[in-house]
């Protein structure tokens, strides 16, 4: 007998062929991931509108799937989502471990600024500020990620 609100619990999960993970994003050229960031901004916008936040808002807890011309995105490591009023500062926080390219970034900023009515020039400053921070730190904590080229130098 289990001790207070809930005696059971359940995790219910669906298995879905996919295309791809946001990892997949650092193998594909310029114009072949230019949708694909483009969507992928706008998907965090709604989901950010929506009060949906993913602290764990890693490539490798993005899946995609390729719908007709358009991407279908799915998050997983779901225990890590939490239900709050997204700010700027929130929204770009949660852009924090992606690791791309300094104008990749920007581009991905105006794009999640004009969905969600956000200042775009704060927005790029702040996602950069974060994913700088967060870079600097994992690698000071991770050199061998560095030396295998496990993640792309943030030109």
């Amino acid at each position: 007998m289990g001790y207070g609100l809930f005696y059971e619990s359940y995790y219910v999960s669906l298995h879905e062929e996919v295309d791809g993970i946001m990892k997949d994003i650092y193998r594909q050229t310029d114009r072949e991931s230019e949708k694909l960031i483009s969507q992928f901004s706008l998907f965090t916008a709604k989901i950010h509108e929506k009060s949906i936040y993913h602290n764990d808002y890693s490539p490798g807890n993005i899946l995609y799937k390729r719908r007709g011309a358009n991407y279908q995105f799915l998050l997983v490591d779901l225990n890590r989502i939490t239900f709050k009023n997204i700010d700027i500062f929130e929204g770009a926080r949660s852009f924090s471990r992606i690791r791309l390219p300094p104008d990749t970034l920007r581009k991905i900023a105006r794009i999640y600024a004009q969905s969600r009515k956000f200042d775009i020039v704060l927005c790029e400053r702040l996602i950069d500020k974060y994913n700088r921070t967060f870079w600097r730190k994992y690698l000071r904590r991770h050199p061998e990620a560095q030396e295998r080229n496990l993640v792309n130098e943030n030109k």
